[in-house]
């Protein structure tokens, strides 16, 4: 017997007596209840793995999520019609951490009836608990242990595997025979609340020039600051701009009653808004020409509504999975990532603004 057989028969052998127990308590009727694992934390990972979720419920019905909690996807997705479930993934803390967390875990995955699960990421071990959940059918890009652990038979290439856990995915549903035609993030919102949006600020008016700035950031070193936002806010409205919404969470209330201040045109009109729920920024955002701001969660969830956003990167990467994504990097440093906010100049943003014609 090779080596290989050995260690399939071995791992036969161990798992057995998780999918016996799993299969005495599991529920009933779990055909098309599909699973989707992405273990990446924040709103912008939830934005980008949209146009894959979508896909999986497209083809197999309405899907679950398990995430992490600083996701926020249950507020971001609470009326998405293709994601029946959020259920958390609770590490670096949290009751899934260590040997017990794995076991919790196990626990978590087995209460569901999963007929099929797909995982986002290149981890073994949530290629473990997927194999040990008894979970029928499992997919992943095939790290590793991943190989070994998931359920089907086609896996990215050694050099696909050194690829963005984006371009990855892309690549799991090709091989995976999932249609996959809109890769665009696809943030759903329904109609009613556009609507009331409108009418709360008087954006019926179509033609009327508003402009959202993403004012905040988990991360300071992302801040573009008070003194480059204000100094833009001023120039906007001889460009004929009516309206600038500042939209941040409560950490960013300081930073938009810095700017509000220093903002002395008689021109237009500068509205704070702080901590609004997650759909009617949305809303809000799909109702301006376009959006401005740091790389952050609102940033991302502008492009997901088809608005153009322009993103200020100097210390990360610009994002490229979506059309409507517009970076401005520093034009003082060549490599992308590496430098610092304060050398992007408003400059480069009221030049980016008239070449577009935004």
């Amino acid at each position: 017997m090779t080596m290989s057989k050995q260690k399939n028969k071995l791992l036969t052998v161990i798992r057995l007596p998780f999918v016996l127990i799993h299969r005495l308590f599991k529920k009933t009727n779990s055909h098309g209840n599909i699973l989707v694992i992405q273990p990446f934390p924040g709103i912008g990972d939830v934005i980008w793995f949209l146009p894959h979720m979508h896909a999986l419920a497209d083809a197999k019905g309405p899907i679950t999520l398990m995430t992490k909690p600083r996701s926020f996807a249950d507020k971001l997705l609470a009326t998405d019609p293709r994601i029946k479930n959020i259920i958390w993934l609770e590490r670096n803390p949290g009751r899934h951490d260590g040997i017990g967390g794995f076991f919790r875990l196990l626990a978590d995955l087995g209460g569901h009836a999963f007929s099929e699960a797909w995982l986002f990421h290149s981890s073994s071990r949530y290629a473990w608990a997927l194999y040990f959940s008894g979970i029928p059918v499992t997919y992943g890009f095939g790290k590793k242990a991943q190989k070994r652990l998931l359920t089907q038979t086609c896996f990215l290439s050694k050099s696909e595997l050194k690829k963005h856990s984006i371009e990855k995915s892309n690549r799991l549903l090709e091989y995976a025979g999932i249609p996959f035609k809109n890769r665009e993030p696809d943030f759903y919102i329904e109609d009613k609340v556009v609507e009331n949006i409108k009418r709360q600020y008087k954006l019926e008016n179509n033609q009327q020039l508003t402009v959202a700035f993403a004012i905040g950031s988990s991360n300071p070193l992302k801040h573009w600051g008070a003194r480059h936002f204000v100094n833009l806010a001023r120039q906007l409205p001889d460009k004929g701009f009516e309206k600038i919404f500042l939209l941040g969470g409560p950490a960013d209330q300081g930073l938009a009653d810095e700017m509000i201040s220093g903002f002395n045109s008689n021109n237009g009109e500068i509205i704070k808004i702080i901590s609004m729920p997650f759909e009617q920024v949305a809303g809000l955002i799909k109702c301006t020409r376009f959006c401005v701001g740091n790389d952050t969660g609102i940033l991302n969830i502008a492009a997901a509504v088809k608005t153009p956003a322009v993103g200020l990167f100097a210390v990360t990467q610009p994002l490229t999975n979506s059309s409507y994504m517009i970076a401005i990097i520093p034009e003082t440093i060549n490599k992308q990532g590496n430098g610092e906010m304060n050398d992007i100049s408003v400059n480069q943003v009221m030049t980016l603004i008239h070449k577009l014609k935004l």
